[in-house]
């Protein structure tokens, strides 16, 4: 399997909400005066327990994991 954090994101985002799972898509990027230099997303699941973040481009990305040093983070629900 191969593609980048876009790709895997709607990938996985598409596979969950194929069996009723709500998403969302979270993106992550670096401050940079009043902007964001957005440079990677991934995906929140909703679970009985809240949004629980999913990133399966990374090998430490457990279930929960998120990227921790992101200057501006956003999410954006999907319909």
């Amino acid at each position: 399997m191969s593609g980048d954090c876009d790709d895997m994101a709607v990938m996985l985002g598409s596979l969950l909400r194929s069996i009723g799972v709500d998403v969302a898509f979270k993106f992550g990027g670096e401050q940079e005066g009043d902007l964001c230099n957005w440079h990677h997303v991934w995906v929140q699941a909703l679970s009985s327990g809240g949004w629980v973040d999913l990133d399966i481009t990374r090998p430490e990305s457990d279930i929960g994991w998120s990227w921790p040093n992101f200057g501006c983070v956003q999410v954006v629900e999907i319909p």
